[in-house]
C-alpha cells in the first residue's frame, strides 16, 4: 500500500548516482523503481546534497529518474546521447561524456546549483606549510621495513599488498605520534583568522594523537 505524500526531500541525494539496493530502494520509495509497487507517490521531491558530484553524466541519471525528468526515460538512449556510450566488448561502458552543453541547458530548469563561495561567508583558505623534525629512529627504521618488504614481494595485490599497507601505517602512526609537540605549539599559537576565544578545527589520523591536545 503507498502513501500519497505532498512531498518528498532526499537528502545525501548523491548517494543514489549509482545502482545499488539503496539505490532501489529510494526510487521505490519515490514510487518510480519500474515493476515494483510504490512505497510512497509525492507530488514533488526535492534532492539535496552538499557533496561534489563527479563531472560523469551517467552519475545525474539517477537523480533525473527520482524527479521524473523526461531525460531518464531510458538509460540506453540516455548514455548514448550523453555518456558517448559505446561496446567495449564486455558491456556498455558509459564513462565518458558528450553534448555536455545541451545536457546542461536541458536540465537548468530543475537544478539549483551554489558553489561554497556563494553559499558560505568564509575567509580566503590559507595554505600552509611547517616542516617538523621527529626525533628519534623509530619513524625511519619503520619506513624502511615496509620499504624492504614492498621490495622483496612487488606485487600490488593480495595479502603481500595488505601485508605492506600494514607496515607503512605502523610508520604513518608513529610520525604523526612524534609530531603531537609541535601540534601542541602550532595550536596553542595565535593565528591573524582566528577571532578571540575562537579556535580552529584539528584534524587528526590517529585518536592516539589527541593526547596532550588542549582542549578550548
Amino acid at each position: 500500500m503507498s502513501t500519497s505524500w505532498a512531498g518528498i526531500v532526499l537528502d545525501e541525494a548523491h548517494y543514489i548516482k549509482n545502482d545499488s539496493q539503496r539505490t532501489k530502494h529510494a526510487l521505490r520509495l519515490l514510487g518510480v523503481e519500474k515493476g515494483k509497487q510504490p512505497v510512497s507517490e509525492p507530488e514533488v521531491v526535492y534532492l539535496l546534497t552538499g557533496t561534489p558530484m563527479s563531472s560523469r553524466p551517467r552519475d545525474l541519471f539517477n537523480l533525473l529518474k527520482a524527479v521524473r525528468h523526461p531525460l531518464a526515460t531510458s538509460f540506453y538512449t540516455y548514455a548514448t546521447r550523453y555518456c558517448a556510450a559505446y561496446d567495449n566488448g564486455y558491456g556498455l561502458d558509459t564513462n565518458g561524456a558528450s553534448n555536455l552543453d545541451e545536457l546542461a541547458e536541458t536540465v537548468a530548469g530543475i537544478m539549483l546549483r551554489r558553489t561554497k563561495d556563494e553559499a558560505l561567508d568564509l575567509p580566503p583558505k590559507v595554505r600552509s606549510w611547517q616542516p617538523v623534525e621527529i626525533s628519534g629512529k623509530t619513524v625511519g627504521s619503520l619506513a624502511a621495513r615496509a620499504l624492504d618488504y614492498l621490495e622483496q614481494h612487488p606485487a600490488r595485490s593480495g595479502s603481500t599488498w595488505v601485508t605492506f599497507l600494514g607496515l607503512l601505517n605502523q610508520a604513518r602512526h608513529a610520525a604523526t605520534v612524534g609530531k603531537v609537540a609541535a601540534t601542541i605549539e602550532a595550536v596553542n599559537a595565535p593565528t591573524d583568522h582566528e577571532e578571540p576565544g575562537e579556535a580552529g578545527p584539528v584534524l587528526l589520523h590517529w585518536t592516539r594523537s589527541r593526547s596532550g591536545l588542549p582542549e578550548r
